[in-house]
């Protein structure tokens, strides 16, 4: 439960950070990149999730090996899914933005471009971020969490009220950090997910 209230937490606290870092302008113009991409890979990363979360309990009772080769398995497809799109809409976001939203909203897309990278990392992994709890690792994923709060506060506070840079810059960082903990948290379940012999000697 704390782990899924600090996830919730840190899930809407970046617009609520870059108001006190920069103005509601920026929020806004994030938030609609949020939801505009984020929402609709969330959804779809539930549905998969779902799956998931439905089939991995089970295999883990015969053998973690098969959770973990389920796990590579779905990571790669999800990947494979959205990589080319999100990289599409990364490239041309500028221009779809200000066609949808109009002009006025055209720094959504820019914005865009400089966070595809955690949209990408998000959708590969958060789907399967559940898989520490199935192992009943709760105490990591809590950890996980925590981190994942700090950082996303560091690394808009730091650079915006420190190095004094622009929106576009430190929205940079902020997509390359939580890109990189992504990545962390999939080779951690990853690391967990071992030979059932093994997983047994660690509980």
């Amino acid at each position: 439960m704390p782990a899924g209230l600090i996830n919730s937490f840190s899930t809407h606290i970046t617009p609520i950070v870059l108001i006190f870092a920069y103005n509601p302008t920026i929020a806004g113009f994030y938030a609609l990149t949020q939801r505009a991409l984020g929402l609709p890979l969330t959804l779809v990363g539930q549905s998969i999730s779902q799956v998931y979360l439905s089939q991995a309990p089970e295999l883990l009772q015969k053998d973690v090996y098969l959770v973990r080769e389920l796990y590579k398995k779905v990571a790669r497809n999800l990947f494979l899914v959205g990589v080319v799109p999100i990289i599409l809409l990364g490239i041309f976001g500028e221009g779809i933005f200000t066609l949808v939203f109009g002009e006025s909203w055209a720094n959504s897309g820019v914005y865009l471009q400089v966070l595809f990278l955690m949209f990408i990392a998000q959708f590969t992994v958060a789907p399967l971020s559940q898989t520490l709890n199935i192992l009943n690792k709760q105490n990591i994923q809590l950890l996980w969490d925590i981190t994942r709060v700090v950082v996303s506060m560091v690394t808009i506070i730091y650079p915006s009220k420190v190095l004094l840079l622009k929106p576009e810059i430190t929205l940079l960082i902020y997509s390359v950090s939580m890109s990189l903990l992504y990545i962390g948290l999939y080779f951690i379940s990853l690391h967990y997910l071992k030979s059932k012999g093994d997983y047994n000697n660690t509980i």
